[in-house]
């Protein structure tokens, strides 16, 4: 498995390490990757994102996010939390985002 991802934005292809991905975020057109250093916009649909990422271990939790799991800090009914970040969690991925946890009880 290939550790970087490529993404095609303002006409550069731009090598970005999924570590440093703080979320994915859906608009009407565009996909904005949110990165500790910068934002950048792309073109490619969120179901497509979604696949490239769900093997560095990121999921879909809403129709417009998806977020990794490392940056997780807390969970609250149906919001995740990335640090101060508030994220809602949609009701058709509630059910696999706490099966993708590992939850002790």
């Amino acid at each position: 498995m290939r550790k970087d991802i490529f993404i095609s934005s303002q006409n550069r292809i731009i090598r970005i390490k999924p570590e440093d991905i703080v979320l994915v975020e859906a608009t009407r057109e565009y996909r904005q990757i949110k990165t500790t250093s910068k934002n950048y916009l792309v073109h490619t649909p969120i179901i497509k994102l979604e696949s490239i990422l769900y093997p560095h271990g990121f999921l879909r939790v809403h129709r417009k996010f998806i977020i990794p799991i490392s940056r997780i800090s807390h969970v609250e009914r149906k919001h995740v939390f990335l640090d101060d970040l508030e994220i809602p969690i949609g009701y058709s991925f509630y059910k696999n985002f706490l099966k993708q946890l590992d939850i002790l009880l």
